[in-house]
């Protein structure tokens, strides 16, 4: 977690969500406060965190603030229509944005098992990350520090000295 997390933003989480532990508290108020729907009928707002998503936030961040643990792999495997490719979308911009931003890893990596379903989650959160102005974000390009990535042919290896990047979606 970032080492300038406010004290009050982690007292609300944590008051907030009693029964997560700390960093997931906060990670889960973070998507909570600063993420939105850009589209259907809740369009516009801020997203509500249903148990499963919780649940998974516990798994993902456990102890304390300031954890040197650092997340390498989370699996999400469910069926589908179940909201799996926002809630990615959510922890992709914790990553880039929010409390688990830059103090622990250099590289943020969102998979996919395709190339268009991996466009859709990075579409997702470039669209669901509020503006200043309090509407969603439209293109990459408002995106300063986040480039669109390589995009590489699925049959080619990787190499054998390839280390997995921190963290994986």
């Amino acid at each position: 977690m970032d080492q300038s997390v406010d004290p009050k933003f982690y007292a609300a989480a944590t008051k907030k969500f009693p029964s997560l532990p700390p960093r997931a508290a906060c990670a889960a108020h973070w998507i909570e406060t600063y993420c939105i729907h850009y589209k259907g009928r809740l369009r516009g707002q801020h997203f509500k965190l249903i148990p499963w998503e919780l649940e998974a936030l516990a798994g993902m961040y456990p102890g304390e603030p300031y954890d040197p643990r650092i997340i390498t792999r989370v699996f999400l495997s469910m069926a589908r229509k179940n909201g799996k490719t926002e809630f990615c979308s959510c922890l992709v911009l914790l990553h880039l944005a929010g409390t688990e931003a830059g103090w622990n890893m250099q590289v943020i990596c969102a998979a996919a098992a395709n190339q268009r379903q991996a466009g859709l989650v990075w579409d997702e959160a470039v669209k669901s990350y509020p503006t200043r102005k309090g509407s969603a974000r439209k293109t990459s390009n408002e995106f300063p520090a986040m480039g669109r990535g390589i995009v590489s042919d699925p049959k080619r290896k990787c190499p054998k000295d390839y280390t997995n990047p921190s963290p994986h979606f």
